[in-house]
């Protein structure tokens, strides 16, 4: 059923003689195709766009009354081994490269379809990066466009986070230059805001020449995560100065200090008067995304925002969604991606899928 390691031991029935033969363990462990654990059928065949239909189900476009379902894997794109150092100091190669070449692309992706998964979460790929208002792009960009085009062949879809706390920095995702708190700047900073259009324009209108779309118009691109995990612009306590004039707008008051996280937490006038600027703040947020995608960009697959944390100021803030996307782990990695935490939800008290039932709203699509 799988290509694992192992010794078998066979017998011939008319000699009886006994023989050891050993399967090798390869390099990338995988399904046996058309054996029990291929799931490949369970694919719905050619992409197409995904809609919401009249019942708050997603759907597809051909066949709008049929609600579809998403089952979904999460892949990095790195085409460079990955290594993180253990306890003695020294690198240890923790996983090979995703995209170390097409071939390894184009077998990624079959391992996906017999997972009987049809679509994948491309999170913190650094496809663009934008200085100085010129975007350039990664020099792994052929292998993106691959990597779609073995996608829609293969009929998986395809979601991406649009853009992470890095925001399109040249530095990339993990470093400390890049690590800007663009979820609070988007809020706030012009500039900013214009870095992100930048950004989305050059990766949503480039021609993929294996496709000949550009994800603007390709169907495969059924989801788009606004910017991933946005929630922590007032998670992380950081330098909120950037929000001071319009906070002191919003009081009516010229000489309003900055808010402090624990100060929107508290039951009185100023708790209040908190969340009402942050409310007010990420619906402007919202509407500042849909216009860029939708009448500057043109994109017109299904959108969202906010699905990070459980609090109820985002439950509210969700009923603006046409529907709602929730990241939920019981067991996050740890220690620089060396562990994996071993305790279940169970031990939480479902924790987790208290947190997700009650971020869920009646009559619109739920993911997770």
């Amino acid at each position: 059923l799988c290509d694992y390691t192992d010794a078998v031991i066979t017998c011939d029935i008319h000699t009886r003689a006994r023989t050891k033969r050993i399967l090798r363990r390869p390099p990338t462990p995988q399904v046996v195709p058309r054996s029990a654990l291929d799931f490949s059928a369970l694919n719905t065949g050619a992409v197409e766009r995904i809609i919401i239909n009249r019942n708050g189900r997603i759907a597809k476009e051909s066949e709008p009354e049929k609600p579809f379902r998403f089952f979904a894997v999460e892949l990095g794109t790195s085409i460079e081994d990955g290594y993180s150092n253990h306890d003695d100091g020294k690198p240890k190669k923790i996983v090979d490269a995703y995209w170390k070449d097409k071939v390894r692309i184009s077998a990624l992706v079959q391992e996906v379809k017999r997972s009987g998964c049809n679509m994948v979460r491309l999170h913190d790929f650094d496809m663009v990066s934008v200085k100085n208002g010129v975007p350039r792009f990664h020099r792994k960009i052929d292998r993106w466009d691959w990597f779609i085009a073995e996608c829609k062949k293969n009929g998986i879809y395809v979601q991406i986070d649009a853009m992470g706390n890095h925001g399109f920095h040249e530095a990339g995702v993990w470093s400390y230059a890049g690590n800007r708190n663009a979820k609070f700047k988007l809020l706030f900073d012009e500039n900013m805001r214009k870095e992100y259009v930048v950004g989305m324009k050059a990766l949503l209108e480039h021609v993929n020449p294996y496709t000949k779309l550009p994800l603007r118009d390709d169907p495969v691109l059924a989801l788009v995560n606004l910017c991933n995990e946005q929630e922590f612009a007032f998670i992380i306590e950081a330098d909120w100065s950037a929000a001071l004039p319009e906070w002191r707008k919003f009081t009516g008051d010229e000489n309003a200090p900055m808010f402090k996280r624990a100060d929107w937490h508290k039951k009185d006038g100023k708790g209040k008067q908190i969340n009402a600027f942050l409310t007010m703040k990420w619906r402007e947020m919202l509407a500042w995304y849909r216009k860029v995608m939708r009448e500057e960009i043109g994109y017109q697959g299904l959108i969202h925002l906010w699905e990070m944390t459980g609090s109820m100021h985002y439950n509210v803030l969700r009923n603006d969604l046409d529907y709602v996307m929730m990241h939920a782990y019981h067991a996050h990695t740890q220690e620089n991606c060396t562990a994996q935490g071993q305790g279940s939800d169970i031990r939480g008290a479902l924790g987790m899928f208290r947190t997700l039932m009650a971020a869920r709203i009646a009559g619109r699509p739920f993911m997770v």
